[in-house]
C-alpha cells in the first residue's frame, strides 16, 4: 500500500522546516522535556503502533503529575515508512492525523482531556499540537486511615516506617516522628469535648463525634488503634464517613502471647486469657477504655472494610521477611485511597528501611528510652523493642499453651496460613 503526500502537505512541510526554530533531536533520545505545568514529547521516528503506546502512557503520567498542558510533536511524515504498516489506512498515513484520531477514540483518555489546539510556531506549528488536561481531583487525608492491630503485632514498626517516610525531612528516623501518628482512643481528645472517659457508654456514644473533630484538621490522618471494630451499646467505633480505609497488621497469636506477656510484665497464663477471651483494656487511670476482644474477634472485626476495597491485610511475618516489597504495597494502597496525592519514592523506601532496622530501634531505646514502654513494679522501663522475631513460640511455649491457642484461634490461623 502506498500513500501520496498531498501538495498542500508538501508545501506545509517546506514551510515548517524552513523556520528557524529547532525541534528536539530524536537521535539524542531526549524525548521528554518539562517545566512546571507543561510537558512535551517528540514522536519522530516512532511507528504508528509504538507512537500510540507511548502517547497513551505519556498522557496518563502527565495527568497523575497534574500537568495542565502537553505539546505533542508529530511532524509531517514526509520520510515515514508507514506504507509498510498494515494497520495504517490512507486517512491515517501520518502521525499528524493518526495520533489525534487514536486519542479521540480512546474513551479512558478522553475522560481526562479538556481539549486540543494547534501548536504555535515556536512549539512546532502545524507539525505539533497541544493537549489540555483536566485538573486531577485530589482527596487529601482529611479522613482517618487506621493502622489497626492486636497489641504486639508490629504496629509500632509500621508507624515507624510511615512516620519517617511521610513526616521526616531527610528520611532520618527518631521516636519524635511517631507523634505524627497518634494513638486512638486518647484521653485528651475526649477531655477536650467534655466527655467523661470513666463512663463507658458516653465514650462509645461519642467516638464518631471525636473522629469528626479530628477530621477537621489539615494534613495526613493516620491513627493507630488496638481497638476492635466494635459496636458498643448500639454505637459504632467508626464509620465510612470518618474513615478512608484501614491497614490491618496481624501476627501469629503464639508469638503475640509471648511478646504481650513480656510487655505487660505478667504471667503468660494471664495474657493467654486476654487473647482467648473478650478483653477490655480499661485498667489504667485516665485512659479511655479500649475494646479489643479476643485475638480472633479483633482480626475478623476489621474485615468489614473489605467490601468497599478499603482494607489492606499485612502479615507481620511477611513484613520482616520482605520489607521493601511490603512497604511499597502499603504505599500503593495509601496512594490509591487518596487518589494519587503523592508519588512513591523507591530510593526513600530503601533509606527508611535502613533507618528502622530492628537492632537500630533497640539501640535507640537503650540510649534514649521509648515513651510508650511500660514500667515494672520497681518503676523501671520494660524494653519495648525486645526481639521482633517470628516463630519464637517454637522454643518458648509448652504444648498445653500451643494447643489452647490452636483451639481458640484455629479457624483464623488456618485462614492466615499459620497452621
Amino acid at each position: 500500500m502506498s500513500y501520496d503526500i498531498p501538495d498542500k502537505d508538501k508545501k506545509d512541510w517546506q514551510s515548517f522546516i524552513s523556520n528557524s526554530e529547532k525541534l528536539p533531536n530524536k537521535d539524542l533520545k531526549k524525548e521528554f522535556t518539562s517545566n512546571k505545568k507543561t510537558k512535551s514529547i517528540d514522536l519522530h521516528g516512532y511507528s504508528l503502533s509504538e507512537a500510540n503506546k507511548v502517547i497513551e502512557q505519556f498522557i496518563y503520567n502527565a495527568y497523575e503529575n497534574r500537568i495542565n498542558k502537553l505539546i505533542v510533536v508529530t511532524g509531517k511524515g514526509l520520510h515515514s515508512q508507514n506504507d509498510k504498516d498494515p494497520y495504517v489506512s490512507k486517512d491515517l498515513g501520518i502521525l499528524k492525523n493518526s495520533i489525534p484520531h487514536f486519542i479521540k477514540n480512546n474513551k479512558k483518555l478522553m475522560k481526562i482531556i479538556k481539549g486540543f489546539n494547534t501548536a504555535s510556531i515556536e512549539d512546532g506549528g502545524s507539525g505539533a499540537f497541544y493537549i489540555y488536561l483536566k485538573k486531577k481531583n485530589v482527596i487529601c487525608f482529611f479522613m482517618i486511615i487506621w493502622l489497626a492491630s492486636y497489641p504486639k503485632s508490629g504496629n509500632t514498626y509500621l508507624r515507624s516506617f510511615l512516620s519517617t517516610y511521610f513526616f521526616s525531612k531527610d528520611g532520618r528516623y527518631s521516636f519524635d516522628l511517631l507523634k505524627n501518628i497518634r494513638q486512638y482512643p486518647k484521653s485528651s481528645l475526649f477531655f477536650n469535648l467534655g466527655i467523661n472517659i470513666k463512663d463507658k457508654n458516653e465514650v462509645a456514644k461519642n467516638h464518631l463525634k471525636v473522629q469528626s473533630v479530628i477530621n477537621k484538621e489539615k494534613g495526613f490522618r493516620f491513627l493507630k488503634t488496638h481497638s476492635g471494630l466494635v459496636k458498643m451499646n448500639g454505637y459504632n467505633f467508626t464509620d465510612m464517613n470518618n474513615s478512608l480505609g484501614v491497614i490491618y497488621i496481624v501476627r501469629d497469636p503464639r508469638d503475640v502471647v509471648i511478646s504481650f506477656s513480656h510487655h505487660n510484665n505478667q504471667p503468660l497464663s494471664e495474657t493467654l486469657k486476654m487473647i482467648e477471651e473478650n478483653f477490655i483494656l480499661d485498667n489504667e487511670e485516665n485512659r479511655v477504655p479500649v475494646y479489643m476482644g479476643s485475638w480472633s474477634f479483633h482480626y475478623n472485626s476489621w474485615k468489614s472494610f473489605k467490601s468497599s476495597n478499603k482494607y489492606l491485610l499485612i502479615k507481620y511475618e511477611d513484613l520482616i521477611k520482605d520489607k521493601e516489597n511490603i512497604f511499597r504495597n502499603i504505599l500503593v494502597f495509601i496512594k490509591n485511597l487518596s487518589n494519587g496525592s503523592f508519588e512513591i519514592d523507591d530510593s526513600k523506601i530503601k533509606k527508611v528501611i535502613q533507618e528502622i532496622e530492628f537492632e537500630k530501634l533497640k539501640k535507640l531505646e537503650e540510649k534514649k528510652g521509648f515513651p510508650e514502654a511500660k514500667e515494672n513494679e520497681d518503676g523501671k522501663k520494660i524494653s519495648f523493642f525486645r526481639k521482633g522475631l517470628s516463630g519464637q513460640w517454637k522454643n518458648n511455649l509448652d504444648l498445653k499453651t500451643i494447643n489452647s491457642i490452636k483451639k481458640s484461634c484455629g479457624k483464623e490461623m488456618r485462614e492466615l496460613g499459620y497452621l
